[in-house]
């Protein structure tokens, strides 16, 4: 008598070819990246400070603060490609290469537009002594608008550790330059040129790895690219917007502090908004490779994977807002006491501030990443612009009445009092509007058996 053995449970494995898998590995590759990021940091802000003195050094943190303004520089063409590319892999179609070569060459075309207008404002808006060290972080912004296409390409790939390396290389190239001028007593200007030189140099060869390693992306002429050229241009402007009106709500932060409060405040700003964005772009290395996920899990109608995602990712991100904010809370001020090596006038009050901010704007992160590679983005557009008018307007309130604390609290305020209810809503919303019946993967988004959000 044959005796059949009982069949194994399988075991669950990771798997590098799968969505999540894919996710995981990016935001790990992102994490420890950024994670060097913060050494590099701490390794670098007490040198120039010593090297350039408060004053000047509040200066260099409000010039190298304009490399956040990438974010918005390529008008939404990033955020883009990270949605139609995946889904054009989805259907399995040559879209692809058009849509790489249209966000190539309409990166390249805003540069070269925008190029004489930065140079206009800087010579508006920036005091004697200052003009040289702005010029230089804006052109090295827009030159940086084309070369930097190439990490939303990888993102948009589910490649997202490529992005990762490519920023460890810019990292250690940076903190390389500035040991180097702070040593040699190189003034203002130099430190400056070192943060965009190692961002261009790093993205230039990101770029070209990019193009030579993925041969069927390489942008040629077609009739096919005219059209795919408008339409990035129509879903890049929504992004465009959207990213605008986030970045708005609090990246001139430090340039409010430098007009409204002063040199002094604008480097205990320069010191307070590092830890900030520092702790923001965490979550966001972490949460980041889920988009493209979510487009191609929208791409085939794989419903179930999303909400579970969605979820997983949520309880993940503020998990590690609440922990860092608690961490930042506990330790922060020994820690900042021996980074710095001289007192900047921080108190604890300051960390508590922080952590608020930390946490108000992460716990959010992954509804409007979902929103986004829905490209529910008109929704969006008109949260955001009452948030950000409502934050703006509350910095300038509160800043003479509370210094630099004011200026956190505004933008802290305004995320879950708006934007957290109002995503929530439209997410609900979202899921109502979904079929009960459970569709098989393959099965597009926009089709009558499951239609798009509108």
């Amino acid at each position: 008598m044959n005796i059949t053995p009982p069949a194994r449970k399988k075991r669950r494995t990771f798997q590098l070819k799968g969505r999540g898998g894919r996710a995981g590995l990016a935001a790990l590759a992102g994490l420890a990246q950024r994670v060097v990021g913060v050494l590099g940091t701490f390794l670098i802000f007490p040198k120039v400070l010593h090297a350039l003195g408060a004053e000047r050094f509040g200066i260099w943190t409000a010039a190298t603060s304009i490399i956040l303004f990438i974010t918005i520089a390529d008008f939404g063409i990033g955020p883009a490609i990270m949605t139609l590319l995946p889904r054009a892999i989805a259907r399995g179609d040559d879209a692809p290469r058009s849509y790489v070569g249209a966000a190539i060459a309409l990166a390249t075309i805003l540069a070269v537009v925008l190029a004489p207008l930065g140079a206009v404002a800087c010579t508006q808006l920036t005091a004697k002594g200052e003009f040289t060290a702005f010029l230089v972080a804006v052109f090295g912004v827009l030159l940086n608008v084309p070369l930097g296409i190439a990490n939303p390409i990888w993102l948009a790939l589910q490649k997202g550790w490529m992005v990762a390396i490519w920023d460890f290389v810019q990292t250690t190239l940076m903190v390389v330059l500035l040991v180097v001028f702070t040593s040699q007593g190189r003034g203002l200007l130099s430190c400056v040129c070192a943060v965009y030189g190692s961002l261009l140099t790093a993205n230039a060869v990101n770029m070209v790895v990019l193009l030579s390693t993925h041969r069927d992306l390489r942008p040629r002429w077609s009739a096919r690219l005219v059209a795919t050229i408008a339409e990035v241009i129509r879903s890049g402007l929504a992004f465009f917007l959207l990213a605008t009106l986030d970045a708005l709500s609090y990246i001139l932060d430090n340039v409010f502090a430098l007009r409204l409060l002063g040199p002094g405040a604008s480097a205990q700003m320069a010191v307070v908004q590092k830890i900030c964005i520092t702790a923001l772009g965490l979550i966001m290395v972490v949460s980041q490779p889920l988009w493209p996920a979510f487009a191609d899990a929208a791409g085939r109608g794989d419903r179930v994977w999303l909400l579970r995602a969605a979820l997983r990712g949520s309880l993940l991100v503020c998990g590690l807002a609440l922990g860092g904010s608690a961490l930042i809370i506990g330790i922060g001020l020994p820690v900042l006491r021996l980074w710095l090596g001289a007192s900047l006038g921080f108190d604890q009050s300051m960390l508590w501030v922080a952590g608020l901010w930390i946490l108000s704007l992460s716990i959010v992160r992954v509804q409007i990443i979902l929103l986004n590679a829905l490209h529910i983005v008109r929704f969006q557009i008109g949260v955001f612009a009452i948030a950000t008018a409502l934050s703006l307007t509350l910095k300038v309130v509160l800043a003479p009445r509370l210094g630099i604390a004011g200026i956190l609290i505004a933008t802290a305020a305004t995320f879950p009092l708006i934007v957290l209810p109002a995503v929530l809503w439209r997410v609900r919303l979202w899921r109502r509007s979904l079929p009960e019946i459970e569709l098989p993967s393959g099965i597009a988004v926009g089709t009558s058996e499951f239609p798009a959000a509108p």
